[in-house]
């Protein structure tokens, strides 16, 4: 079912004259949390990434859109007695890469606020060590991200935003995310 979604949405904008489409490049950087529901797990850092996102007016005032991001994390959260013989753990955020779609509402100038939806596959390291032990493991989380966002025009072209996400991915992890960016407008 999400195959048909993406190819509706891409065909559909390419259908569109190019004219009415608006593809942006956006840099970003921001400060996020990594929670568990039983908060065995928190993580606190900063991630750096870029999107690329289609942009087709319906009118004036209101847009839709196609997006994919790109982030890394750096951060990572250890846990440990002060005994060899007791494993320490460690858990760090990889790469987070994203698709989705947002829509928004232009308002005075080129300024715009918009929401997001996009599928998120985050990767995610845990070492456990001890005097016996040494384990290493890395895995692709899924999940969905849903977020709202301010863009604020300097230029015809050049643009800053400010995003607030949110993600929740499986095994009861959830994440939290302030971004920062500015944006080219081809």
């Amino acid at each position: 079912m999400k195959r048909y979604l993406w190819l509706t949405v891409l065909f559909g904008f390419a259908g569109t004259p190019a004219t009415a489409q608006q593809v942006k490049l956006e840099l970003q950087a921001g400060i996020l949390s990594l929670d568990a529901d039983d908060s065995s797990v928190s993580i606190t850092g900063a991630s750096y990434g870029a999107t690329l996102a289609v942009e087709l007016p319906i009118d004036e005032t209101f847009f839709i859109g196609a997006q994919a991001s790109a982030q890394i994390a750096s951060n990572e959260a250890c846990g440990a007695v002060d005994s060899p013989y007791v494993p320490q753990y460690c858990m760090s955020l990889g790469r987070d890469l994203s698709a989705g779609l947002r829509a928004g509402v232009n308002f005075v100038r080129g300024n715009s606020i918009y929401a997001l939806a996009e599928y998120t596959n985050q990767k995610v390291d845990a070492s456990i060590t001890s005097v016996s032990l040494n384990n290493h493991i890395s895995r692709n989380m899924d999940g969905i991200r849903v977020g709202i966002g301010i863009r604020q025009s300097y230029s015809h072209r050049f643009y800053g935003k400010l995003e607030y996400r949110y993600a929740s991915y499986e095994d009861g992890l959830f994440q939290h995310q302030g971004v920062a960016g500015i944006g080219y407008a081809f």
